[in-house]
């Protein structure tokens, strides 16, 4: 396991994490002391975690409100048989006692109130981040994307993430009966259903666009209508537009779709506006033509994209054309 990335509710909802702070061995201290060792940095990501887990356990294990209500009655009862001076010193324990009460009692409740919460992680301009979900599944955001999700994931529940941007998925197939139930991706009005699979979903600019690695799928193409699953089978490509029709092919590259996570474009025989239109959306860029002309150009080939220069390099070299940036906005002419 690579918890390299992890943050504090990740360490927090990590089983052996967990079982290490509750029931510590030698074998599992000893193996997150040199874990530690190895990423110093994460000591305070830690400590909050240890926080979380003790704190998350207090929750589970404190009385009851009849009980809390027997014992105020109990200290009641022999207050009356004590001395005034011992009386003011019981009810100064007694509102030490409620004070610390309602203090975990708050820290509990806020705890259950920030763990319930969505959890949401966005990517900025040519960022690429990788997410590990409750359940072990892997998503890849690419630039300008952001996922939501639940911080923890009930067994009996469907497993749901939002998508705005473009993301590839790797789910995790269900381990055995009744863990787990199946993976829900939404992205705008569309929702993919999966179960152990491999894909890629863009949702940008009122267009879906899925693409299926591996494994199989239903799509629908709106929640809202309940209209009819389409099940995709590997190779395919399901385009979405905002009126909801949907195209479904096969093309002959489908790996064009998914080299962006390997910092890779691949033309498929794409115009130079179609090129500018994917680097705008990873990089935050603005592509304009000084000539119309110039964008309806075609291109084919596969690149390694180290940044948006690279890029636009290999756009413009093979037509001998020149382009200069002023902060985002990127102009394309002829030399």
């Amino acid at each position: 396991m690579d918890y390299s990335f992890y943050q504090a509710e990740d360490f927090a909802a990590d089983e052996t994490f967990i079982h290490w702070v509750l029931e510590p061995s030698p074998e599992s201290t000893a193996f997150w002391q040199s874990w530690l060792t190895q990423h110093p940095e994460k000591k305070q990501t830690l400590d909050e975690a240890r926080t979380l887990v003790l704190t998350m356990r207090f929750k589970v294990d404190l009385p009851s409100t009849e009980l809390l209500a027997d014992m105020w009655e109990h200290i009641a009862v022999r207050r009356q048989r004590v001395s005034p001076f011992r009386r003011i010193f019981v009810s100064v324990q007694r509102w030490q006692v409620a004070a610390s009460v309602a203090f975990l009692l708050l820290v509990a409740a806020g705890t259950g109130y920030w763990l319930s919460q969505p959890k949401e992680v966005a990517t900025r301009s040519g960022e690429f981040r990788t997410v590990e979900l409750p359940d072990g599944s892997l998503i890849t955001l690419n630039g300008n994307s952001r996922l939501r999700y639940n911080r923890f994931w009930d067994n009996e529940k469907s497993r749901e993430v939002w998508l705005e941007g473009e993301a590839y998925f790797e789910i995790r197939k269900k381990p055995r009966q009744g863990a787990y139930s199946r993976f829900i991706a939404h992205a705008g009005n569309a929702s993919i259903a999966v179960l152990g699979t491999k894909f890629n979903v863009k949702n940008r600019r009122g267009r879906i666009e899925v693409m299926l690695e591996e494994g199989k799928v239903q799509l629908n193409p709106n929640e809202q209508q309940n209209q009819p699953a389409i099940t995709m089978k590997p190779g395919d490509v399901a385009s979405i537009q905002s009126n909801t029709a949907v195209l479904l092919s096969r093309p002959p590259m489908p790996e064009s779709y998914t080299a962006w996570k390997e910092r890779k474009l691949v033309f498929d025989d794409l115009s130079l506006l179609e090129i500018s239109e994917m680097l705008q959306e990873t990089y935050g860029v603005q592509i304009k033509f000084a000539d119309p002309e110039l964008a309806q150009l075609r291109l084919k080939g596969k690149l390694y994209v180290k940044s948006v220069d690279t890029a636009l390099e290999a756009m413009t070299q093979p037509f001998d054309l020149h382009y200069s940036k002023d902060g985002d906005v990127v102009e394309i002419r002829q030399r």
